[in-house]
Protein backbone atom coordinates (compact mmCIF):
# COMPACT_ATOMS: atom_id res chain seq x y z
CA UNK A 1 0.00 0.00 0.00
CA UNK A 2 1.32 3.46 -0.91
CA UNK A 3 1.07 6.33 1.53
CA UNK A 4 1.09 10.12 1.25
CA UNK A 5 3.71 11.72 3.46
CA UNK A 6 4.58 15.34 4.25
CA UNK A 7 7.68 16.70 2.53
CA UNK A 8 8.01 20.35 3.48
CA UNK A 9 4.97 22.19 2.12
CA UNK A 10 4.25 19.36 -0.33
CA UNK A 11 3.15 15.75 -0.19
CA UNK A 12 5.05 12.73 -1.41
CA UNK A 13 4.12 9.15 -2.13
CA UNK A 14 5.92 6.38 -0.31
CA UNK A 15 5.86 3.16 -2.34
CA UNK A 16 6.81 -0.24 -0.93
CA UNK A 17 10.02 -1.73 -2.33
CA UNK A 18 8.14 -4.76 -3.68
CA UNK A 19 5.83 -2.52 -5.71
CA UNK A 20 8.78 -0.55 -7.11
CA UNK A 21 10.50 -3.78 -8.14
CA UNK A 22 7.35 -5.28 -9.64
CA UNK A 23 6.72 -2.14 -11.73
CA UNK A 24 10.42 -1.79 -12.68
CA UNK A 25 10.54 1.78 -11.38
CA UNK A 26 13.82 1.63 -9.46
CA UNK A 27 16.36 4.30 -10.49
CA UNK A 28 14.09 5.62 -13.25
CA UNK A 29 12.79 9.09 -13.95
CA UNK A 30 9.01 8.99 -13.56
CA UNK A 31 6.11 10.70 -15.28
CA UNK A 32 2.79 11.33 -13.53
CA UNK A 33 -0.39 11.56 -15.61
CA UNK A 34 -3.64 12.69 -14.01
CA UNK A 35 -6.62 10.59 -15.14
CA UNK A 36 -10.27 10.73 -14.04
CA UNK A 37 -9.66 7.46 -12.15
CA UNK A 38 -6.49 8.66 -10.39
CA UNK A 39 -2.81 9.08 -11.20
CA UNK A 40 -0.80 6.94 -13.61
CA UNK A 41 2.90 6.65 -12.74
CA UNK A 42 5.27 5.23 -15.32
CA UNK A 43 8.97 5.50 -16.17
CA UNK A 44 9.86 8.02 -18.83
CA UNK A 45 11.24 6.31 -21.89
CA UNK A 46 13.74 8.55 -23.57
CA UNK A 47 13.43 9.04 -27.31
CA UNK A 48 15.42 6.40 -29.17
CA UNK A 49 16.22 4.56 -25.93
CA UNK A 50 17.40 1.07 -26.79
CA UNK A 51 17.65 1.73 -30.53
CA UNK A 52 21.39 1.03 -30.68
CA UNK A 53 20.91 -2.43 -29.17
CA UNK A 54 17.93 -3.18 -31.41
CA UNK A 55 19.82 -2.19 -34.56
CA UNK A 56 22.82 -4.26 -33.45
CA UNK A 57 20.52 -7.26 -33.00
CA UNK A 58 19.00 -6.73 -36.46
CA UNK A 59 22.42 -6.62 -38.07
CA UNK A 60 23.16 -10.10 -36.70
CA UNK A 61 20.24 -11.73 -38.55
CA UNK A 62 20.17 -12.30 -42.30
CA UNK A 63 17.37 -10.73 -44.32
CA UNK A 64 14.39 -12.84 -45.28
CA UNK A 65 13.41 -13.23 -48.94
CA UNK A 66 10.53 -10.77 -48.46
CA UNK A 67 12.82 -8.17 -46.88
CA UNK A 68 15.32 -8.53 -49.73
CA UNK A 69 12.52 -8.10 -52.26
CA UNK A 70 11.38 -4.84 -50.61
CA UNK A 71 14.92 -3.49 -50.43
CA UNK A 72 15.66 -4.40 -54.05
CA UNK A 73 12.40 -2.97 -55.44
CA UNK A 74 12.80 -0.03 -57.78
CA UNK A 75 10.30 2.79 -57.94
CA UNK A 76 9.85 5.24 -60.76
CA UNK A 77 9.47 8.55 -58.92
CA UNK A 78 7.50 10.07 -61.80
CA UNK A 79 4.73 7.51 -61.18
CA UNK A 80 4.50 8.53 -57.55
CA UNK A 81 4.08 12.22 -58.28
CA UNK A 82 1.29 11.85 -60.89
CA UNK A 83 -1.51 11.91 -58.29
CA UNK A 84 0.04 14.52 -56.03
CA UNK A 85 -1.29 18.04 -55.89
CA UNK A 86 0.62 20.84 -54.22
Amino acid sequence: MAQLINIGNSKGVRLPKSLIEQAHLDNKELEFIVLPEGILIHPIQKVRQGWKEQFSDLAKHPLTADEKQWLDASIDSSELEEDWSW
